[in-house]
């Protein structure tokens, strides 16, 4: 796919996690800024970018651009499964693996289109630091809601043991709780963050610490 940078205009490069609940809300956010005379780069792989192209109108197309990110091949991740829409529960580490791999290739995109910004989602914490490198600056766009985000950053903040047995008891507001089968999917996703940040990719660690 070829790409490239308009002349006199203002350009920020939209780059979401590779689900759809991810990349709607990125995409309506793309339409939103592209009205304030601002060309968009949407950046996602090919299997994704093909359910977005029809939902793009031939006026928006003037001003969104579909940027391919393509991951490496790898004997379990064929090109299909290059997005969580029908991806196999086991594969997700998978993905996730597949797409912090492929970071290099952002690099490339970014050398190329050289955007005034890059605005991407919190599961790939490496894309500012290597916006960063270039000069460019990078804000991360949550696409979930505030409360959750408050629960699970005071969560991390407060429980000292790291077990999180006690979740619910440290939020200030009792209405705000996880039920017993929701809690341990909550210890799961905070304890693959923790892992994360030992290699420098953590997102919701780095904004308490």
């Amino acid at each position: 796919m070829e790409i490239s940078r308009p002349k006199s205009i203002r350009t920020i490069l939209i780059f979401p996690w590779l689900a759809h609940g991810h990349i709607s809300p990125f995409r309506q956010l793309a339409k939103k800024l592209s009205k304030r005379n601002i060309f968009i780069y949407f950046c996602s792989t090919p299997v994704n970018l093909s359910s977005v192209k029809p939902m793009v109108s031939l006026k928006e197309s003037l001003c969104i651009q579909l940027v391919e990110f393509h991951l490496p091949s790898l004997p379990d991740l064929p090109s299909h499964y290059h997005t969580t829409k029908g991806l196999l529960p086991h594969l997700m580490n998978t993905l996730k693996n597949a797409f912090d791999m492929a970071s290099h290739r952002f690099s490339e995109i970014l050398k190329t289109l050289k955007p005034d910004l890059v605005i991407y989602d919190f599961l790939q914490p490496w894309a500012p630091k290597l916006a960063s490198l270039q000069g460019i600056p990078a804000v991360v766009f949550l696409c979930f809601s505030a409360v959750m985000t408050s629960f699970t950053l005071h969560a991390i903040k407060n429980d000292a043991g790291g077990t999180y047995e006690h979740v619910n008891d440290l939020f200030p507001y009792p209405e705000i709780y996880l039920h017993d089968y929701e809690r341990q999917k909550f210890v799961n996703l905070i304890e693959n963050d923790v892992n994360e940040k030992s290699k420098g990719n953590s997102w919701t660690t780095s904004a308490v610490y």
